[in-house]
């Protein structure tokens, strides 16, 4: 089973939980194994990940009755001083690069280059975008097996199983994801109001705002355009394209 660790106080905001989550992998993985997981908000292609990481699990996405089991961060996010026992931070090990796509208000899948972080681009991958008529950006982020190593180090550190290991499965589409397609897919991009540089709501969206009333949809929207603020395009100008960060 691992190693032998010392519980929480049997007073602390958590005990229970961790208890709980125990008794979970005991009860599915008591001789180990690997946890298949994924994330509904995929920022970055295949097995990079951006911004922040959701964890779920691939055969018991509502393991703990709980929407998510762990929530990733950067050290540098905002949330990051505010970590607790499911809130985890972890550096960065790669950035993103990739161009906006402003028709489908994202960046293009393509081309997608990975480099070190503080690696800027080489002379070749620039000329793939440049080639393409594109600007690149880049975007801090992680590889999946990254993540996964900090999944299980919380596993021996707080539940003493150095017998769990974590594998993202790129192959698993969230359900949330496949819908949210679906909709996008659908949009009548007429219909879309722009509440913010970048920003956009459906028509349904902007009667739910309406409906908040004039202070609490500036404060809705407020900060939505700050959680996306870090993912979004930095530009100068409507007129200009987005430069490199």
């Amino acid at each position: 089973m691992g190693m032998t660790i010392s519980p929480l106080p049997e007073d602390h905001e958590d005990a229970a939980d961790l208890a709980r989550l125990a008794e979970f992998f005991a009860t599915h993985y008591p001789n180990g194994g690997t946890v298949r997981w994924y994330q509904h908000h995929l920022l970055a292609p295949g097995d990079y990940h951006s911004g922040w990481v959701d964890v779920l699990f691939c055969d018991h996405p509502r393991a703990m009755d709980w929407n998510w089991m762990w929530t990733i961060v950067s050290p540098d996010d905002e949330d990051a001083e505010a970590a607790h026992l499911w809130l985890l931070t972890l550096e960065n090990d790669v950035n993103i690069w990739q161009a906006w796509d402003p028709d489908a208000f994202w960046y293009a899948p393509t081309p997608c280059v990975i480099t070190a972080p503080g690696q800027a681009l080489s002379p070749s991958e620039e000329k793939i975008f440049s080639d393409a008529g594109l600007t690149p950006l880049m975007r801090p982020g992680w590889s999946s097996p990254h993540l996964s190593s900090r999944l299980e180090a919380w596993c021996r550190e707080h539940l003493g199983r150095s017998d769990i290991f974590f594998h993202f499965d790129a192959d698993f589409e969230s359900p949330v994801v496949a819908e949210l397609r679906e909709q996008v897919e659908t949009l009548d991009k007429d219909d879309l109001y722009q509440v913010a540089d970048g920003v956009y709501a459906s028509e349904q969206a902007m009667d739910f705002l309406l409906g908040l009333g004039v202070d609490n949809a500036a404060a809705v929207t407020q900060e939505i355009t700050k959680r996306l603020s870090e993912y979004l395009p930095r530009k100068e100008s409507t007129e200009e394209p987005p430069t490199s960060e």
